[in-house]
């Protein structure tokens, strides 16, 4: 039987073929992302998460952007999860690979919903940031949606595949910060393996991105995550 992600492997990879043969600047990084989810309750219906998530660039020859990202969780329903956070993001260099320090802020709300679907486990995130940057003149709101595939390749469901793509909408500009509308698109793909209440996944990522202004950028990175249950 053919795997259900097979064609948006397809589609994965004409994508990036398409940009890789574009003109526009490219870039070779690593993103690697450390995340728990710890209970707070013998329920499980109130949980603390981490995130930190270091990603090196300028074909990994540097820290392009750290991420610390913590958050309290109240899952009303087993397919439910309700996030409310704050975000320390600061970045290290800017389009031109000079170097710019510059800090940022953020608060962010998110809902995550899952279900199954033809053989695959589906998760729709959507996220709301409200970013506050050094130098900027104002609060940046930014909306994120995110769905996730991922497709077992073995009976008791610890081997597989997965696959997900996000879309990072600004819904306003800021003098001296980002500008309103689309400002990032990225695309993941890879196997995934659980062990001890461990996730793991180590692929492909693609993303396209006008984080710095007007003038456009693709990302090739090599992505690693590992997402622990305490």
């Amino acid at each position: 039987m053919r795997s259900p992600l097979l064609p948006l492997c397809v589609a994965a990879l004409t994508l990036v073929a398409r940009h890789s043969a574009s003109a526009i600047p490219t870039d070779f990084e690593g993103w690697f992302t450390t995340t728990t989810l710890s209970d707070l309750d013998t329920r499980g219906r109130y949980q603390f998460y981490l995130e930190l998530q270091p990603r090196l660039g300028d074909d990994w020859h540097r820290m392009a952007l750290l991420v610390v990202r913590p958050a309290l969780v109240y899952n009303p329903m087993n397919d439910l999860s309700l996030f409310a956070g704050y975000a320390w993001v600061p970045k290290f260099y800017d389009q031109e690979y000079h170097h710019d320090y510059r800090d940022e802020q953020r608060l962010w709300e998110q809902v995550l919903f899952k279900h199954s679907s033809i053989g695959i486990s589906w998760h729709h995130r959507f996220r709301q940031e409200q970013r506050m940057l050094a130098g900027a003149q104002g609060v940046s709101n930014r909306s994120r949606y995110l769905i996730r595939g991922s497709y077992a390749l073995t009976e008791n469901g610890t081997v597989g595949l997965t696959a997900y793509s996000e879309t990072l909408i600004n819904l306003n500009g800021v003098k001296g910060g980002p500008s309103g509308g689309f400002e990032q698109n990225r695309f993941f793909l890879g196997p995934f393996w659980e062990s001890h209440g461990a996730r793991y996944e180590l692929g492909y990522l693609g993303e396209y991105d006008r984080r710095f202004g007007d003038d456009s950028r693709w990302v090739n990175a090599i992505a690693v995550l590992a997402a622990y249950s305490l």
